[in-house]
């Protein structure tokens, strides 16, 4: 189990080896490409609400998974967005603002408002495809030179779209196929 993992479970966050399984595959593709240490900025879209994350556990709190990114990227700014905000808080080096992940305006306005330069971005936001595009067409343009842009919980069905083109300037460095829900798509902008 990797330091990812084991921070996955301690922050009862569903990226887990107890849920979706993914921090084993972000631990490595992300150590592969950066030292955590030298992560500046982290974006997720999608804090999560107890009423979506209760399967968890009956102890969840908005945000774990900011809490296992926040531990893990022990010197960056780490940024949540939801269109919830029930969900929004500012803690330690953790802050969350409003987003709509279904308008483009709403995405370029928050990620603007961070700044331009994330070494990653996240989207475990709606798991709608048509938000998971916009995400992957208009989040990347504030990914760095290296930086990684990952979806999440890509249904089974919709997989054919992420096989196509990367976003301008990325290549793609990773692709599961394992499940019905519990796919990903990981970007690395090389240009």
């Amino acid at each position: 189990m990797t330091i990812l993992c084991e921070l996955a479970e301690k922050h009862l966050t569903d990226k887990g080896p107890s849920f979706h399984g993914y921090t084993k595959f972000y631990h490595e593709v992300i150590t592969k490409y950066m030292d955590p240490t030298s992560i500046q900025k982290v974006g997720e879209i999608g804090i999560g609400t107890f009423a979506c994350m209760c399967h968890v556990s009956e102890t969840y709190t908005p945000g774990a998974s900011l809490r296992m990114w926040e531990e893990f990227f022990p010197n960056a700014s780490i940024y949540g967005f939801d269109i919830e905000e029930s969900t929004l808080f500012k803690k330690d080096r953790i802050t969350c603002k409003k987003m709509d992940q279904s308008s483009k305006d709403s995405i370029h306005e928050a990620l603007k408002s961070c700044g331009s330069d994330f070494d990653i971005i996240i989207d475990d936001g709606s798991h709608v495809l048509e938000h998971q595009l916009l995400t992957k067409t208009n989040a990347s343009k504030y990914v760095k030179m290296g930086g990684l842009l990952i979806i999440e919980d890509i249904q089974e069905r919709y997989l054919a779209y992420w096989f196509e083109d990367p976003p301008e300037g990325f290549e793609r460095v990773a692709i599961s196929e394992d499940d019905l829900l519990n796919n990903f798509v990981i970007y690395r902008r090389v240009r």
